[in-house]
């Protein structure tokens, strides 16, 4: 098993990732969650942060599983909110039109630097997946996975996830 880890307002996973993608302000000097897990709620609906008005989980129109960047409630039309769930122990997608469940997708390994091979974004599985690569146009094979949840009992996981 590999962990989840957020990035880029994304989720993604692979060798070579090995923390979440987080930032605390110097102001907030050592009060600073270490930042160094993706945290979500305990429904699966938010990002366990500290950052005022917190960060929301949303699926996205291409089906990606993301999250609202910190200090805003901007997100691309057509997203679905409400979708996702911390349940029996996985994070669960149902969503519009009896889709449910996720899958990996590659990611290149130029979109990494230093480059990295293997890397996956989730998505739920939903028709409007990305299905090639926009750079070279290469078909991507994606994978269904299921999304187990620890428990976790550290504080805030972050200050915010970027």
């Amino acid at each position: 098993m590999l962990p989840l880890e957020a990035s880029n307002q994304g989720f993604i996973f692979g060798p070579g990732i090995t923390s979440a993608s987080s930032y605390c302000p110097t102001s907030i000097g050592t009060g600073c969650p270490v930042g160094n897990q993706t945290v979500f709620t305990a429904d699966g609906g938010a990002m366990d942060v500290e950052v005022p008005g917190g960060q929301q989980v949303y699926v996205a129109p291409n089906g990606a599983l993301s999250y609202t960047q910190a200090h805003s409630i901007s997100y691309p039309p057509g997203s679905q909110f409400g979708v996702v769930s911390g349940t029996g122990g996985e994070l669960v997608y149902a969503g519009a039109n009896g889709t449910a469940g996720w899958i990996a997708c590659p990611l290149p390994a130029s979109t990494f630097s230093p480059p990295l091979n293997y890397i996956y974004q989730l998505y739920a599985n939903v028709p409007s997946h990305p299905t090639r690569d926009p750079k070279d146009g290469a078909i991507f094979v994606c994978y269904p996975v299921t999304l187990l949840l620890d428990a976790y009992s550290g504080g805030f996981g972050a200050w915010q996830y970027t």
